[in-house]
């Protein structure tokens, strides 16, 4: 790809002037290239809708036994989603009956079968950073299913920040007497707890994998990509098949099923673009220190020669 792009007259000037900038995106798309790394995305897309209905089940569950209330959340969801794919959420929701009791033998089940998804994730992980995984299988799994119970703590405190954040807008409302200004200041709101749920899921994910140490700096850039592209492909791909798509004429009753694969297909690509840089960030920063200790070794080398 890069040598058809080189042929650019335009391109070849931005590379002399960027030299850094075009290692690092060629080594993205070098990687993106791997015939294992391009099935990652429906290897992890197969895992997040085998878990799916796991996960929101056990969210849900949790959300409605502390505040009694998950209407909130589903009003927020649906400003981002995809129509099809809210519609799929409220169904499953819809057809849901809640318990009492959390810690049921059910939802360990389900949060066991949740747990796939971080094995899936972390599988991908490690094949990307070239690492070979331990063969500790059990422990792997304790560590998925301990991970996988921390994801849904994390993810249900996010979401009770999220139903706080609709009576924040009501009370702006009572005093400030103004809808467009409270209005504009909600959506502000609803962005910055959007970009930093996101974020923290995205780190929490990638910075908690076993068998690699890593550093928070590490991994904030692919994790700070991923959010916004999540938002992003959210956002447009709701707006295709909203206004310009009309893929009922095809799939006919499957068109609400096409459309959700399709998403965590797009949101699985990204996750794995996100991946990626962080690999290719600390692949160059490698080999930078590389070269700088062996120039500073010939250097060192060629003054003891000449004394």
């Amino acid at each position: 790809m890069f040598k058809i792009l080189k042929k650019i007259k335009f391109l070849r000037k931005l590379e002399q002037k960027y030299p850094h900038e075009f290692t690092y995106i060629r080594e993205i798309v070098h990687l993106l290239e791997h015939r294992e790394i391009k099935i990652l995305a429906p290897y992890i897309a197969f895992f997040i809708l085998l878990s799916f209905i796991p996960i929101l089940t056990l969210i849900f569950e949790v959300v409605y036994f502390t505040v009694n209330n998950n209407e909130d959340i589903l009003i927020v969801i649906k400003e981002v989603l995809p129509s099809d794919v809210y519609t799929v959420l409220v169904r499953l929701i819809e057809r849901h009956s809640y318990h009492a009791s959390i810690l049921t033998l059910s939802n360990l089940f389900l949060l066991y079968i949740a747990s796939k998804i971080y094995s899936a994730f972390y599988t991908s992980y490690l094949l990307i950073y070239n690492i070979k995984p331990k063969k500790l299988i059990f422990r792997t799994r304790i560590i998925s299913f301990i991970n996988t119970l921390l994801l849904i703590i994390l993810i249900f405190f996010l979401c009770v920040i999220t139903i706080f954040s609709k009576y924040l807008y009501e009370l702006l409302e009572i005093y400030l007497l103004n809808y467009l200004i409270s209005r504009y200041f909600y959506h502000y709101v609803h962005l910055v707890l959007s970009v930093m749920i996101i974020t923290s899921i995205v780190t929490f994910l990638m910075y908690s994998v076993p068998d690699f140490r890593q550093r928070f700096r590490d991994v904030i850039q692919g994790a700070l990509f991923t959010t916004f592209g999540w938002i992003i492909v959210s956002f447009g791909f709701k707006l295709y098949t909203d206004y310009y798509a009309n893929y009922e004429n095809i799939y006919k009753t499957f068109t609400q099923l096409f459309v959700f694969v399709m998403w965590i297909y797009l949101l699985s690509y990204v996750l794995i673009v996100g991946i990626i840089i962080n690999r290719v960030k600390i692949t160059i920063h490698d080999s930078r220190k590389d070269l700088k200790n062996n120039n500073e070794y010939t250097e060192g080398s060629d003054t003891h020669e000449t004394a």
